[in-house]
């Protein structure tokens, strides 16, 4: 067998793997909850301690596997065109907008340039940044800034910018490994978000990468090639 059939039988497995695992895990927790609303009354403390448990445990559980499908999808074949970079950042913060009043955020750009690019994986790629900066939020509300500027050999360099909560500059190659979860179970999320906004980087024939930043919060910066 070939490398790209290996690929396209791995790709379908996983797809069949993740549909099959995801059906029960919903069911656990659905079970779970309706067991607990139904049949409160009649449960010890230590049953609905449990029903708390796994409904817990299952959420979770189908964070990890959502999580991993959408890093299966980052996968498939990008298609390239021509993608306003003002034009995904503005539907990528839109999409979010409901996150963006819970939490009191702004999320600003500067003008940004037009690359030929997957438009899909850049939507994904600023609304993973976008969640990470809510999701790890400092005091006070969310600040996020897009910019860019040229970079050597004919690149643009880009910054997305918040005033979280930070990370350890010795942790800051950790951060892009899948299922990582630098800051323990009490945060939501998989820890799948900054994997999967590294493989649509590195689709693209650029890198990304964590700078430290002395005031607190995160400056994620990445490369992408302007072309003609």
């Amino acid at each position: 067998m070939n490398g790209s059939g290996a690929v396209e039988d791995l790709d379908g497995f996983l797809h069949a793997a993740i549909h099959d695992i995801r059906g029960p895990l919903g069911q656990v927790r659905a079970l779970t909850v309706l067991l607990d609303r139904q049949h409160k009354a009649s449960l010890s403390a230590d049953g609905q301690e449990l029903c708390s448990l796994i409904e817990t445990a299952s959420r979770r559980a189908l964070e990890v596997v959502e999580s991993i499908h959408a890093y299966a999808l980052v996968l498939d074949k990008p298609e390239f065109e021509a993608a306003d970079l003002n034009a995904i950042v503005d539907a990528a913060r839109f999409s979010m907008q409901r996150a963006i009043d819970d939490n009191a955020a702004m999320i600003t750009r500067e003008n940004l340039p037009s690359l030929r690019a997957d438009r899909a994986k850049l939507l994904l790629l600023f609304q993973e940044l976008f969640r990470n900066a809510l999701k790890f939020r400092g005091e006070a509300p969310p600040r996020v800034h897009c910019s860019c500027s040229p970079n050597q050999g004919g690149s643009v360099l880009f910054s997305v910018v918040d005033n979280g909560v930070g990370i350890a500059g010795k942790q800051a190659e950790a951060v892009f490994k899948p299922l990582k979860r630098l800051h323990g179970a009490d945060r939501e999320g998989a820890g799948m978000g900054l994997a999967i906004c590294r493989r649509i980087v590195e689709m693209h024939g650029g890198k990304i990468w964590l700078e430290s930043r002395t005031d607190g919060g995160a400056d994620f910066r990445f490369t992408f090639w302007q072309n003609d």
